[in-house]
């Protein structure tokens, strides 16, 4: 794998990163201000549902009741229930639970008037649900407590679809993001790495010919290619300096060997000359000694013809 391969894949990791954490803190504060929105709205349905039926002197089961289906009517994806100061249930949109104690804390919370407004997200049969509790008061007397109830799921519907939406968004943004940073980082660090590489080697093949759009830019990738046409230039004067070297070098080798061819010349000239001189030497030293012998052979052969002529002159 390629460093520009490792990089790309780096770059584009951390903008899926960055644009993932963004979506996941967007999702929960939309979840955050739907949730408050949820419970404004029922807390606003409440209110409304507390005019209409204090309106009479005592509340009425029956009435209670019908008032209830009128609210379901217009919301259907809500629960209601309204108990009495004995936390009895005396009407819901539930049959099942009307006429039952229901034992829960902040209901008598609101009963007792220890609070005006309670809310809390709760699991009722395994569904997490927004409850909000509301005192039905006259003047400062609490008669009964407004139970009112949405499903969590029902809140972030919307969501759902704000959630596919944001997905689209990520898509399109990682990828407008990809292709700028990917070109961009081509454009001022991939091309001019690639670049810095190629001379490398060319140069490593004996080329000391440097680009001339290198060392005009002042980042560390500048700071590198002027670093590296530095060290070029002192390979190139000291590769100058060697071939001067190498070259006088040669002339000398040249100059001894026009003088040892010389001196050889001038040794065989001498070597030449005594041969000759040694040739004359043997030579006049054999004509002396023939001239020696001959010169006795002479005076052996005067001799005798002398002491015969003695003799006959004597005798």
């Amino acid at each position: 794998m390629t460093l520009q391969t490792k990089y790309l894949l780096l770059v584009n990791g951390l903008l899926l990163a960055i644009l993932l954490t963004f979506f996941a803190i967007d999702i929960h504060k939309t979840e955050r201000i739907m949730t408050q929105q949820a419970i404004e709205s029922l807390h606003e349905l409440g209110d409304a549902f507390k005019s209409a039926i204090l309106s009479q002197e005592e509340l009425n089961p029956d009435e209670v009741q019908q008032a209830i289906r009128r609210f379901r009517a217009l919301r259907e994806d809500i629960e209601i229930m309204v108990l009495d100061k004995d936390s009895r249930v005396l009407a819901s949109t539930s049959s099942q639970v009307r006429g039952r104690i229901w034992e829960e804390k902040e209901i008598w919370e609101i009963l007792r008037g220890s609070s005006n407004f309670r809310h809390q997200i709760m699991t009722h049969n395994g569904v997490k649900v927004l409850d909000i509790i509301l005192p039905l008061d006259k003047g400062e007397k609490i008669i009964a407590a407004f139970h009112v109830s949405k499903s969590i799921p029902s809140i972030n519907f919307g969501l759902q679809e704000m959630k596919k939406s944001h997905i689209l968004n990520i898509i399109v943004n990682v990828l407008l993001l990809s292709f700028l940073v990917n070109f961009l980082t081509y454009r001022f660090i991939i091309k001019r790495l690639h670049s810095l590489s190629e001379s490398m080697e060319k140069v490593g093949q004996g080329e000391m010919q440097m680009p001339t759009s290198m060392n005009r830019q002042s980042d560390e990738i500048g700071k590198l290619e002027r670093t590296f046409s530095a060290m070029v230039e002192k390979i190139t004067s000291a590769t100058a300096r060697l071939q001067e070297t190498l070259a006088e070098r040669e002339r000398l080798l040249l100059q001894i060997k026009g003088f040892n061819l010389e001196l050889e010349r001038k040794i065989q000239e001498v070597t030449a000359r005594l041969e000759a001189a040694h040739h004359e030497l043997r030579h006049k030293e054999k004509l002396a000694t023939v001239g020696q012998l001959t010169a006795g052979i002479a005076h052996e052969i005067r001799n005798p013809l002398l002491i015969r002529f003695f003799r006959v002159f004597s005798g």
